[in-house]
């Protein structure tokens, strides 16, 4: 959990709370409070060292110091601005307000909640300033106490910070809400969780009776002002705030009776760890703080305008395009180089692979040319005998008109070359002549051997030989 010093600046008095918040839930750790009626000679020391001396204990280490200043000592305006866009409301609200305390331009003490508005409908806005006076007055004394602001805030505003915080899964409807703070109660209106109304009004200091009567009147006049300007928002519900739970259950019923509209009570629901002490809105204040939520307001952050544009953008994007086409070219000249060297590259190992196997291709070569010469002097066997087969015998030997008496035997066939060399026997020698035409067919050159008489074969007593070219450029098979 984090540690948060509360500090309650009022005309009168600082009260300082110091609480142990998280989340939804706060712990009241010490509180006390310290009158401005000391001494003049002491004065603003005497605060400031009785401030420090209270927070010694815990101003130790990490901890946020949150000053919350009292309405009496802000200045409060309600300005209504043309519309603009929300980035220029800042400038607006500079220039509108009645905010003539400080000689210098810095605009640390005013700050503005935002209301309603936009780019095309007119903005109402609460102006919140702190004079240079006072503001320089506590910065003194903060300084003298060796204490360091982290917000400046009004205290009025921790009460929506409380609701916001305490009402589990937040307000998501159009709510009026009433905090009874004595004599000056705080009215604000929300839809969804955008505040869009918020007042502070001044109720009589007599009666119970008189103070009930005007609070019904500012609610009718509250309720009237938001049924005109967010009707699309419904019917808002009323709720009644406060950390006393039967006052504000009697205060409820006296409100809802004489409004005609029921008001709903609303008890913390945030332990606070010491009974009576930290009031809601310092609670709420804290719980924020706690969560690093930024409040409505803070005077010592205010809202500024967008910083003015510059030309770096324009440089910082012009040198960006510059070193871009940079590259581009660099690239374009890089890979134009390349190409060649890549193509070289693959050249090469190509060459090399190439002289790697060129032994080895040299032998496969040798051998090729070594088959491709043995065809060139030689034949095809196996065709040469189908034809010699054909041509020597024409007709199977069980054909009707196998001519029996031209029938001749082959006894050898001797191939040397591309020539054969037939040794046969005949009948007679008229029976040579049909064989030695047969085998002239075009691509095979044919004379005569030797022709004699032979008793190898009875019935065949010739013996001749056939010689027989074959011409390589009709020859097949090669």
């Amino acid at each position: 959990m984090s540690r948060v010093i509360v500090i309650r600046w009022n005309s009168d008095s600082l009260r300082a709370t110091v609480i142990r918040a998280q989340s939804a839930s706060a712990e009241v750790l010490s509180e006390f409070t310290i009158p401005w009626d000391i001494e003049a000679e002491e004065g603003e020391h005497g605060v400031a060292r009785q401030l420090a001396d209270g927070l010694a204990s815990f101003s130790s280490g990490r901890v946020a110091v949150v000053l919350a200043v009292g309405r009496e000592l802000l200045d409060w305006q309600h300005l209504s601005l043309p519309p603009c866009p929300v980035e220029d409301l800042p400038e607006m609200v500079r220039l509108q307000a009645d905010y003539s305390h400080s000689a210098s331009d810095s605009v640390t003490g005013l700050d503005f909640l935002p209301l309603v508005g936009d780019v095309d409908s007119p903005h109402r806005v609460w102006a919140i300033s702190l004079s240079a006076p006072l503001l320089a007055k506590l910065r003194r004394v903060m300084h003298t106490a060796e204490l360091s602001m982290a917000r400046l805030v009004p205290l009025s505003l921790g009460w929506p910070a409380w609701v916001k915080h305490s009402m589990e899964g937040g307000n998501r409807q159009a709510s009026i809400f009433i905090a009874p703070q004595g004599e000056e109660p705080l009215i604000w209106a929300t839809v969804g969780k955008q505040i869009v109304m918020f007042r502070q009004v001044h109720l009589p200091d007599h009666d119970e009776s008189a103070r009930t009567t005007a609070l019904t009147v500012d609610l009718r006049r509250t309720l009237l002002a938001f049924n005109q300007d967010h009707a699309e928002a419904g019917a808002p519900v009323l709720k009644l705030v406060g950390n006393d739970r039967d006052e504000l259950l009697h205060q409820s019923d006296v409100l809802s009776t004489q409004l005609g509209q029921q008001v709903e009570a609303v008890a913390p629901e945030i332990p606070s760890g010491k009974e009576g002490q930290g009031s809601l809105p310092v609670l709420g204040l804290a719980l924020d703080e706690a969560a690093g939520q930024v409040p409505l307001i803070d005077l010592l952050h205010p809202r500024r305008p967008p910083a003015p544009r510059t030309g770096r953008r324009t440089y910082v994007l012009a040198a960006v395009a510059a070193a871009s086409l940079a590259v581009l070219i660099g690239l374009i000249g890089y890979e134009r180089l390349q190409a060649p060297l890549d193509a070289a590259a693959l050249a090469q190992a190509e060459i090399d692979l190439l002289e790697e196997s060129s032994d080895r291709n040299r032998t496969f070569e040798q051998q090729a040319t070594s088959v491709r010469n043995w065809l060139s002097s030689s034949v095809n066997l196996l065709d040469e005998l189908q034809t010699l087969s054909l041509h020597v015998r024409p007709e199977p030997l069980d054909a009707e008109e196998f001519p029996v008496d031209d029938d001749i035997v082959l006894a050898k066939i001797t191939l040397q070359g591309k020539q054969f060399v037939i040794d046969a026997l005949a009948k007679e020698n008229s029976d040579v002549q049909p064989v030695e035409y047969r085998l002239r067919d075009g691509s095979h050159r044919v004379r005569r051997g030797k022709t004699e008489q032979s008793e190898a074969q009875p019935g065949y007593p010739l013996s001749f030989q056939a010689i027989v070219d074959v011409d390589p450029g009709e020859a097949t098979g090669r």
